[in-house]
């Protein structure tokens, strides 16, 4: 927490979650992750959508979670993780590969950022 006189307005604005990872990998701070909406049958109701994720693909991209809090190992069984979810403001983003439409991948570096760019980053897939 910033104790400085403009601490309200430079420090970050977090909505924190607790979810449960089920891959298998290690995961860094800033990575996005999104509901694993897949899980269980369609027509059947089930909690576990809304406090499961997993890694972003075609098929959960509409379904943004939020991003990783700080680095995780990788865990044999998953784990739970805690999330900045959307609305989060000034928190750490991983952009990778595919953050500019069309272009030649780079490195993975965190930046600064609000979870709405992890969106946009997500919707340019």
């Amino acid at each position: 927490m910033d104790a400085s006189l403009n601490g309200h307005i430079s420090g970050m604005q977090r909505v924190v979650g607790a979810v449960w990872y089920n891959g298998t990998d290690a995961i860094k701070q800033g990575e996005a992750v999104c509901y694993d909406i897949a899980n269980g049958t369609a027509t059947a109701v089930s909690g576990r959508r809304h406090n499961q994720v997993v890694r972003p693909t075609a098929a959960t991209a509409n379904a943004f979670a939020g991003v990783s809090e700080r680095s995780y190992p990788a865990q044999a069984n998953g784990q739970f993780i805690e999330i900045n979810m959307p609305g989060s403001k000034g928190v750490m983003v991983a952009l990778g590969a595919d953050t500019v439409i069309n272009t030649p991948g780079r490195a993975v570096s965190s930046r600064r950022a609000t979870s709405g760019a992890a969106r946009s980053f997500l919707a340019r897939r």
